[in-house]
């Protein structure tokens, strides 16, 4: 039996458990995005571009934004969604909620060049649908992620229409396809509550454009409503928007956002705070793969060296 177990035995042994472990600790913390996109589920897209594209989406319920109420939308090239007209180019705004631009949801607002195409990437999709059969299943989602969000809440969120917007695989404004952001926004809502959903999945850029280096995240309604929700200005704010959480599953957050006044519990920073939160699950996940792992290399081994014996 000594002799079986060799020094030349056990550094492969010890490099399947690591690279194993790497694996599964991937699928542990890979993030997907809540809502289904594409043409599969009827989303609309639009086309390659860079400044300058927007598209105007009707809706089959108006919508509580702010305290105002909307019967249409405007998705926008670089990261944001707006309501009373489009805002076709990023600007670099030194404070947020600010009267020079429209009513908008800054999901990541970027300076965004989709124009190097390819395949599944450079994609903008959108859709607004109620009871189809999309739709109950965005419905039944984004219900849940509010829960999630409220926790001690007795009244349940029960939305009636949801928004979904995504940006699959984009590029920034120099057009480097080495990096990507994919990111989504959903709003979800009835006749008294509007919710929105922020998703991000991949984030490797942050830097609008030479001059601005960097992204905006918030809500902006009339007379400077709204709130700022974070600037990322560094890689690791990227990191901690894909890892955080203020509704318990990483990457995706949740905010109110039907009426002009914002409680305090919706604090912009809080769900940074849900790091530690976040990290301790995952890492527990992690160790209890790590062990499990090992017991099952442990019992092989014990299993073959007791045939041989």
């Amino acid at each position: 039996m000594n002799h079986f177990i060799s020094n030349k035995f056990i550094p492969p042994l010890i490099a399947s458990i690591i690279f194993y472990n790497i694996g599964l600790r991937w699928t542990v913390l890979a993030q997907d995005l809540p809502f289904l996109f594409g043409d599969s589920v009827g989303d609309f897209s639009t086309s390659n571009n860079d400044d300058g594209a927007s598209i105007r989406f009707g809706l089959s319920k108006p919508v509580k934004f702010l305290g105002e109420e909307y019967d249409h939308f405007y998705q926008n090239t670089n990261g944001v969604i707006t309501f009373t007209t489009t805002e076709e180019e990023f600007q670099a705004l030194d404070s947020f909620p600010n009267s020079i631009v429209p009513p908008m949801v800054a999901v990541y607002w970027t300076d965004i060049d989709t124009r190097m195409g390819g395949i599944e990437k450079n994609q903008l999709w959108a859709r607004n649908f109620t009871t189809e059969t999309v739709g109950a299943n965005d419905l039944l989602i984004a219900r849940s992620l509010v829960k999630n969000h409220q926790e001690s809440s007795e009244v349940v969120f029960e939305p009636t229409a949801t928004i979904v917007v995504t940006y699959n695989r984009v590029n920034r404004w120099d057009r480097d396809e080495s990096v990507e952001n994919t990111f989504q926004m959903a709003l979800a809502y009835n006749s008294e509550e509007t919710w929105i959903i922020l998703a991000y999945s991949k984030l490797e850029f942050y830097d609008a454009s030479s001059s601005a280096n960097r992204t905006l995240i918030g809500y902006n309604g009339m007379d400077l409503t709204g709130k700022l929700i974070r600037y990322l200005e560094a890689e690791d704010d990227m990191t901690n928007l894909v890892e955080s959480s203020n509704c318990g599953t990483p990457g995706v957050y949740v905010f109110q956002t039907d009426k002009k006044k914002i409680e305090m519990n919706e604090s912009p920073l809080n769900f940074i705070a849900g790091l530690s939160e976040n990290r301790p699950q995952v890492m527990t996940s992690i160790i209890g793969i790590m062990l499990n792992t090992f017991a099952f290399f442990y019992n092989l081994i014990d299993g073959i060296i007791g045939e041989r014996g």
